[in-house]
């Protein structure tokens, strides 16, 4: 399914899109109120959370950790102000503070993660929407700078004026060349040009590998322009040896099957490894290659789950099972130190967990919970060329989590930085894997968080369903049912069917096409609730984002009268206006349309179809600059509620993307959403307030 996702994020053959300028977004804008009875504006009320909604929503303070391949300097990204960011370099032999060497003010532009290409250059991923013929088109770009934050430049190529497409990234780095410091291998997308009174222009395009060389950013070809490519990977020592392709169909859009080829070691020519289907679960997926680059770590079907498997790349299609979960699917391997070595599967059953197949790495592993007890999930985050210094992370349902430095030389664990420590004052609930039977006798996996210090009887309680839908939740701190739980809620998180993890039956058609049989596990969530004494019946409501959003909805449309109260944030509420947006784009949302499908569900499973079954108030989010999930989704389900009478407001952000990436903006929302809860379900009490130092 990461295919898909990344296919959503593919090129678009429209003009260039223009970023915006880099600046903070305006203050949330709320839309006219069209509502039977209007919620107060939150500047009028009083605020309901006894101030957890700003703790809760601020963004996390720091990010995406690094250390340098020398091992004396590390890298993090750290939020500045609202929704701004800074990229923070640390000396850790010099004694000084980190200091940030870069900003970027938020609004259209924002880091993904940032990396060390050698010891005195950075280079970061960022990303942003811009504009392109009147339409919002999401975009990246790989930006290099100094270890100092001097001379920042994009890694674009450099254009010829005759383009006839665009792509919505410069490409990714795919090796950065540990043994030849300075320069790196990135893909590129090379867009066709206008042969017209010119006799050198490019006839063909696509996707390419090319060296760039930090310093000048001069290029060269490593892998020619390839039309029907859509990725590549590398051994890790700088040999381009996987090439994934994806022809297209009559149509000229990207299809769905996806050619695997390698090329043998030495050789040039390519070599058909294996097929997939881009939009089917458990499909083969490269991972990795081991350190011999004679084998290849790969995800493959096994018993109606994803399993592990080394792949020989010497022709005779060997395939050898590394590891298999009797309950989960595997969904990814740990890889450590400046050439990615695969050390350990990793899987989430009921806690995200490792299978280690390195003696080394797995006694380091259990050094580490040795000496922190406190924090169940201990995961290495970076590692300096010599192995000698490693960033590590370490957290917990009830600690959102501390960076480490650890010094194997010394043998010493030094505190970075705390992840979010405006909470440490603030009791976290213990959230704990349930299970609960659906309708049909199915049982369906979820999490349970309980406000701490309060009996788990009769509470006002929320259902709190994933996006995705091919996504899970996970064991482990997150702010949104934390902050529920500490205004005195139980919260249920049901891995629906139609979540990713539990394999091809599981999944069935996705969380589209099998619409009934998600949301019914939803509901069945809140019954189990009550049935169990844990929740009040008569005071649940539903929160979802995304497709969790659309949940939300749509819950209400199966089960009218089960919740009181509804939130949805960047929510899908039309399957036919989310498909029908193929007509003017890309291959990707080609792809999507199809993962959507055709049939009677367009109707039925659209909550803006079926807005008069609803009949609690709804509280609809949604930023305008939303390329994931567009607005005009929130629009037209404010439209049908209006249409049937059925009391809503919709509040949109002004400048911001489907991720609401703003302190304010999720305070906001938040503080919104807990005034709906209390005038819906009844007054409650936040949990206890104060907790011990973590």
């Amino acid at each position: 399914m990461r295919l898909l996702l990344a296919a959503l994020l593919a090129i678009a053959p429209l003009s260039a899109p223009r970023a915006a300028p880099l600046l903070v977004p305006p203050a949330p804008a709320p839309e006219p109120l069209l509502q039977k009875a209007p919620i107060p504006p939150v500047a009028t009320i009083a605020d309901p959370t006894h101030g957890l909604a700003a703790a809760f929503g601020a963004r996390p303070d720091i990010h995406s950790v690094e250390i340098a391949p020398g091992g004396r300097y590390f890298l993090y990204l750290s939020a500045m102000g609202p929704a701004g960011d800074a990229v923070v370099v640390g000396d850790l032999d010099g004694g000084a503070p980190p200091k940030p060497v870069a900003t970027m003010n938020g609004g259209s532009l924002r880091p993904y993660r940032c990396d060390w290409a050698g010891d005195e250059t950075i280079l970061c991923l960022v990303y942003g929407t811009g504009t392109a013929e009147g339409k919002l088109a999401p975009f990246r770009r790989m930006i290099v700078l100094g270890r100092d934050g001097s001379h920042p430049r994009a890694l674009e190529r450099a254009g010829s004026g005759r383009e006839t497409g665009y792509s919505t990234g410069d490409g990714r780095v795919i090796d950065t060349l540990a043994d030849m410091p300075g320069s790196v291998l990135m893909t590129a997308y090379a867009p066709r040009e206008d042969t017209r009174n010119t006799r050198i222009a490019r006839e063909t395009g696509g996707l390419q590998v090319v060296r760039v060389d930090l310093r000048t950013g001069a290029r060269a070809t490593v892998e020619p322009p390839n039309e029907d490519a859509s990725f590549y990977m590398t051994d890790g020592h700088g040999n381009v040896r996987l090439l994934a392709t994806q022809p297209a169909m009559p149509t000229g859009y990207t299809g769905r099957r996806i050619n695997y080829l390698y090329r043998p070691k030495g050789e040039r020519g390519w070599k058909q490894l294996a097929t997939a289907d881009a939009l089917a679960p458990g499909q083969f997926e490269p991972l990795a290659f081991d350190e011999t680059g004679d084998m290849l770590y790969a995800l493959a079907p096994n018993e109606g789950r994803q399993a592990l498997f080394k792949v020989a790349l010497d022709g005779s299609g060997r395939r050898d099972l590394v590891y298999a979960h009797p309950h989960v699917d595997v969904d990814g391997v740990k890889q450590v130190g400046p050439y990615n070595r695969v050390v350990a599967a990793e899987y989430s059953d009921e806690t995200r967990g490792l299978k280690t197949f390195d003696p080394a790495f797995e006694k380091l592993i259990l050094q580490l919970g040795r000496a922190l007890p406190g924090a169940p999930i201990v995961s290495v985050q970076s590692e300096s060329r010599d192995g000698q210094r490693l960033i590590v992370f370490a957290g917990s349902d009830r600690d959102p989590g501390k960076y480490y430095l650890l010094d194997r030389a010394t043998r010493k664990l030094t505190l970075i930085t705390e992840v979010r420590p405006q909470l440490n004052s603030i009791a976290l609930g213990e959230e704990r894997a349930v299970s609960f039977l659906a309708r049909d006798g199915t049982s369906v996996p979820a999490y349970l968080t309980l406000p701490p210090g309060k009996p788990a009887k009769n509470l006002p309680a929320i259902v709190l369903p994933h996006g995705g839908p091919a996504s899970r939740d996970e064991w482990g701190f997150d702010w949104l049912p934390q902050f529920f739980a500490a205004s005195g809620y139980a919260v249920i998180q049901p891995n629906y069917r139609g979540s990713a993890g539990y394999g091809e039956k599981w999944f069935k058609r996705n969380g589209f096409k099998d619409w009934q049989a998600a949301i019914g596990d939803v509901n069945d969530a809140a019954g189990w609730l009550a049935a169990q004494g844990i929740a009040d019946k008569g005071r649940i409501a539903i929160f979802g984002w995304s497709y969790g959003g659309y949940a939300a909805l749509q819950a209400n449309v199966l089960d009218p009268g089960l919740y009181k109260a509804a939130i949805a944030v960047a929510p899908v509420t039309d399957f036919g206006m989310l498909r029908d947006r193929a007509n003017d784009r890309s291959s990707a949302y080609v792809l999507e349309r199809d993962y959507i499908g055709t049939g009677d569900h367009l109707i039925a499973g659209s909550p803006a179809r079926q807005a008069a079954r609803i009949k609690v108030p709804v509280l609809l989010f949604h930023g305008d600059r939303d390329t994931n999930v567009e607005i005009a989704q929130s629009r037209a389900m404010r439209d049908a509620l209006l249409r049937a009478n059925v009391e809503h407001q919709l509040i949109v952000y002004a400048g911001l993307d489907h991720q609401l990436d703003s302190s304010e903006a999720r305070a906001d929302m938040l503080s919104r959403s807990a005034a709906l809860l209390a005038r819906t379900l009844g007054d409650v009490s936040p949990a206890v307030a104060v907790a011990a130092p973590r």
